[in-house]
Formats: structure tokens, sequence, C-alpha cells
């Protein structure tokens, strides 16, 4: 069978905090991580929650 994609899964723990709170820092690092890996990124929305947590969402070309 040929793979034609990836998918990861990732459990972060003792992350920083600070950066994890902070929707454009977060964004950036993971759009840093997806240009390494050299992924086409379609789309993406983040959201921050108050008084912490952020939600967000890439959406790329090479995801099924």
């Amino acid at each position: 069978m040929e793979s034609k994609g990836r998918h990861f899964i990732i459990d972060a723990f003792e992350c920083q905090s600070d950066i994890l709170n902070n929707a454009e820092e977060l964004k950036k690092l993971l759009l840093s991580t997806i240009d390494h890996l050299g992924m086409e990124v379609l789309s993406t929305y983040f959201h921050s929650f108050s008084p912490q947590g952020v939600t967000g969402v890439i959406c790329i070309s090479t995801s099924h």
C-alpha cells in the first residue's frame, strides 16, 4: 500500500503556558513547523479564550 500523507497527533506536557495561551504565538510556531515539513497551508483559524486557552485549526492541502 502506498502512503500518500502524514497524520500527526501530539500529546504535549510541561509546555510554556505563555505560548499555549497566546493564539498568535501558537499559530506562528505551528505554521513554522508546517513550512519546515514542506506542507501547503490552505487556511487557518485560531481563537483565544478568557482567561486562558486557545483553540485552532490549520487546514493543509496534504490532509485527507
